[in-house]
């Protein structure tokens, strides 16, 4: 589907059949389905929840991407970090994240790589390391900038401006949030587009900081 709102609404319409689908591979143990389906279910499972149920999912999926290609493994640990972050187990997802951007090194992957470094800096974020966070956020930003990467470009901006604010130039974030949202409208991305908006408010004085999940 070339409309990613179309495509989420069919996710979100059979899901009760994806996810026997998934049920069936893992007792069956087809572990290519495992894989497959955990990656096509991976954004709606994060958006919509259980995270019980995600986890589930992307820990099968990363145990049998282990026997597959790297770029599969890596893949795997990217979507299972993220779940454990929005779980709160902030060590783990630090590490499993760790781990993805180590293969993502290995085998060549700049955009795998730009995207286990972003989310590497969320979850330093969560945990208050606001300057390792911007480190790993910064070399997310540059790779996707050199990429022409636009989309995932916003993306990161976000994450990066709500860590500058962290630190406390509110000045330079309010600056990135209005980068970010001027891309998030020009891309039509309405859930980042809010995003932006939210840093935008909370980078302002007097306001609260602390609007990345």
């Amino acid at each position: 589907m070339s409309d990613p709102e179309l495509a989420r609404t069919w996710l979100r319409t059979e899901n009760p059949n994806l996810d026997a689908a998934w049920n069936y591979a893992e007792t069956n143990r087809l572990d290519q389905h495992i894989i497959a389906l955990a990656a096509g279910l991976a954004e709606t499972l994060r958006i919509d929840g259980p995270w019980t149920r995600a986890l589930q999912i992307q820990q099968a999926a990363e145990a049998a991407s282990r026997a597959d290609s790297p770029a599969t493994h890596a893949t795997a640990l990217n979507e299972l970090g993220q779940v454990q972050r929005l779980a709160s187990d902030y060590p783990a997802a630090a590490d499993v994240q760790e781990r993805a951007l180590e293969i993502y090194r290995q085998i060549g992957d700049r955009l795998g790589k730009a995207g286990a470094l972003n989310n590497l800096g969320r979850v330093r974020y969560l945990t208050g390391d606001y300057a390792a966070a911007a480190d790993v956020q910064e070399q997310s930003l540059k790779i996707y900038r050199q990429r022409g990467n636009r989309g995932n470009e916003a993306w990161a901006l976000n994450s990066y401006a709500a860590t500058i604010a962290a630190l406390g130039d509110r000045s330079r974030a309010f600056t990135l949030y209005q980068q970010a949202l001027a891309m998030n409208r020009e891309l039509n991305k309405p859930d980042d587009e809010a995003n932006s908006l939210e840093g935008i408010a909370a980078s302002e004085p007097a306001q609260g900081v602390d609007c990345l999940t």
